[in-house]
């Protein structure tokens, strides 16, 4: 009976009692861990996973906030983490300063920059995106737009400063700079260097009367008229 309990005991290395108070199944810092450890490597769960640094984990919380994750990371809330490499999923919100892979929102979505695989079912924005990007009402940044796209967006309207690569929108495509393709009802764009295929172009840079066009329009040369 009392070698049982012992290994039961070893199972359940805790930290109850100092300052970093979790619970751990397993060693330490490997296992499975109940509250907050600030370095872990397996499977976390608890209410509030903020200000700590996960090694190498799959954490289930429901508000998420540290400093730097590899790994998984599901919020049931708001998966807002500063740095993620791996998986991001926030239930209502997924956001990060930094993510690198595949991040799911479930009505926003979030980053200063996102390198990988962006997915919302309302927004997604952020200030550099390298990717490709899918919001079911549109890419574009809720506090103006976002400054450079760098692959392909779909979206009901896609926004943004610069946008190199492929658009694909139900309303519309506006930008400030364009490279590539645009596609949608109204594409617009003050500097062209590719292709617009919708019911209006518009293409700023264009000679005078190539500037609106229905259908399609483009510009293939490198340097601006305007």
């Amino acid at each position: 009976m009392r070698s049982i309990l012992i290994i039961i005991l070893a199972l359940f290395s805790s930290s109850l009692f100092g300052q970093n108070k979790y619970l751990s199944l397993g060693t330490v810092e490997n296992g499975i861990c109940f509250s907050q450890a600030i370095n872990y490597n397996g499977i976390r769960i608890n209410l509030s996973d903020r200000n700590n640094f996960g090694k190498n984990d799959l954490s289930f919380s429901g508000f998420s906030a540290r400093n730097h994750m590899n790994g998984i990371s599901f919020a049931f809330l708001i998966s807002g983490d500063s740095v993620s490499n791996g998986l991001k999923i926030g239930g209502v919100v997924a956001r990060a300063n930094k993510h690198n892979g595949l991040a799911i929102g479930g009505l926003g979505l979030t980053c200063n920059k996102l390198n990988g695989v962006g997915i919302s079912g309302w927004n997604v924005s952020g200030d550099t995106l390298n990717g490709l990007f899918i919001g079911a009402f549109g890419v574009a940044s809720f506090h103006g737009t976002i400054w450079v796209i760098n692959g392909f967006a779909i979206g009901l309207g896609v926004v943004a400063g610069t946008m190199d690569g492929v658009s694909v929108a139900l309303f519309s495509n506006i930008f400030d700079k364009q490279e590539g393709v645009a596609v949608s009802a109204i594409n617009l764009a003050k500097e062209l260097h590719g292709f617009q295929f919708g019911l209006i172009n518009c293409a700023l840079n264009n000679r005078k009367f190539f500037r609106w066009t229905p259908l399609f329009n483009f510009n293939l040369r490198k340097k601006s008229n305007l």
